[in-house]
């Protein structure tokens, strides 16, 4: 728990810097810390231990690299064999992928041009939410950003170097590659009306909790050996979606039809990644491994307080708005915190010796 109190505050003293430095440094302090704390970790999020064992069978050779671990990408056992080249251990490919994640994570959020208000939002929203599910999914999350990059470049009409950035993360985690088939969501020509922006996420909801989409991939995935992958790798089915996005989709809806006075782009193109998200998730929610897709758009989540917020043009019910948003916000990060609380997550195992061989426990 200790290493969570340094890194609040830290956090806390980057907020604290004047408006005029944290403008031009903020965000890149803020990149720079979660790089560092996600970069120094020691076999702390559920994946690592799979990470540590796929570095220790390429970071010396790179023969039978299709054999071994078929279903991690190319990339990343190259990088092991890389890194291991110079001799450094596993914590070389943590921070490798946490310094490259969070840098274009910072550039998605520089585009968006968040106050720092709304930057503070968006930082307790995601540690409340998606701070352990990125830092687990490492391969993913870096493969993430970088289409996330390529989004907002795409909604800029940077068409080409959008579509080049969607195909490289593609190499990092294939995962990635559907946004290519929802990019024209994302373009200010493609105007959905708020109804549809409720009735489907909704819908999702309401089969989600049926088991109707379920049973659906279930029948799907049977044919592709889904389910004997997910015995293999031991990975817990989720078992309905869980107040919280309850909540958050509440928030959501109300967004869409009471609070409809902002014409800001940004803030349009900010609610179609939390419509995509809210169909990915209660689509795949109980679905082992598939609710890994709606990580692709979870980023979106964490700035739907942003957004809702945006949307409020009377002051003092702002106010009263933001003081909720704080409260809320508390609430899930000591949610998040306590429900972790005997994992290894809340151990203080981090350090920077990047260069002792680390034996497997």
């Amino acid at each position: 728990m200790l290493a969570y109190i340094i890194l609040f505050i830290c956090i806390g003293a980057i907020f604290l810097i004047p408006k005029k430095y944290f403008e031009k440094f903020g965000l890149i302090l803020l990149m720079i810390t979660f790089s560092i704390f996600f970069g120094i970790r020691d076999n702390l999020a559920v994946d690592d231990l799979n990470y540590i064992y796929i570095f220790s069978t390429f970071s010396k050779t790179l023969e039978n690299i299709n054999v071994y671990y078929p279903n991690i990408e190319i990339i990343f056992k190259v990088i092991c064999r890389i890194i291991g080249f110079f001799h450094l251990n596993y914590k070389a490919v943590f921070l490798l992928y946490s310094s490259l994640s969070f840098t274009f994570l910072g550039l998605f959020l520089k585009k968006l041009n968040l106050t720092k208000k709304e930057l503070f939002i968006f930082i307790m929203f995601f540690f409340g939410i998606a701070f352990f599910t990125y830092m687990t999914v490492m391969r993913q999350f870096l493969a993430i950003t970088i289409a996330l990059y390529g989004i907002v470049l795409f909604n800029e009409k940077k068409y080409k170097t959008s579509i080049a950035l969607i195909l490289v993360s593609a190499l990092f985690h294939n995962s990635t590659i559907i946004i290519l088939f929802v990019l024209p969501i994302f373009m200010d020509k493609f105007k959905i009306d708020y109804r549809i922006k409720i009735a489907i996420p909704t819908l999702m909801m309401i089969l989600c909790e049926t088991e109707i989409i379920n049973n659906i991939i279930k029948l799907v995935a049977s044919n592709l050996k889904y389910e004997q992958y997910v015995l293999e790798e031991g990975q817990k089915a989720f078992s309905g979606s869980g107040i919280t996005h309850y909540f958050l989709l509440a928030i959501y809806i109300i967004q869409c039809t009471l609070l409809r006075n902002n014409n800001e782009q940004k803030n349009k193109f900010l609610e179609k990644g939390q419509f995509l998200y809210f169909i990915t998730y209660f689509a795949t929610i109980n679905s082992g491994y598939a609710i890994r897709v709606s990580y692709i758009f979870l980023i979106f989540l964490c700035l739907i307080f942003v957004t809702f917020i945006k949307e409020i043009n009377i002051k003092k019910l702002k106010l009263c708005s933001m003081i909720f948003i704080y409260i809320v916000l508390t609430v899930l990060i000591v949610k998040n915190l306590l429900s972790l609380q005997n994992s290894k997550f809340m151990s203080n195992n981090f350090s920077i010796d990047f260069f002792t061989e680390n034996k497997i426990e």
